[in-house]
């Protein structure tokens, strides 16, 4: 699952680029994430919280409880998504 990284003119994220209820969207900067390269470049996949020196994936959006483990995005998405 990736999700396309435009976003509107006023800096809010269009409708495709919510991954599911749009509340995991505004956590995104909370977790850590996993990277992988591909043939675009790089890409953050997996969430993640530290749980002192351990990384407790994300499976599940903490309010509709999708699937979000296989999420991946661009670096510069992060920033994009407040």
């Amino acid at each position: 699952m990736s999700i396309d990284n435009k976003t509107t003119e006023n800096g809010k994220l269009p409708l495709q680029n919510v991954i599911c209820c749009g509340y995991f969207e505004k956590l995104l900067q909370n977790f850590g994430w996993f990277s992988i390269q591909t043939e675009e470049g790089e890409k953050l996949c997996m969430p993640y919280m530290l749980s002192g020196n351990e990384k407790i994936r994300v499976n599940n959006c903490p309010a509709c409880g999708k699937e979000v483990r296989s999420v991946e995005i661009e670096p510069d998405f992060l920033s994009r998504c407040i």
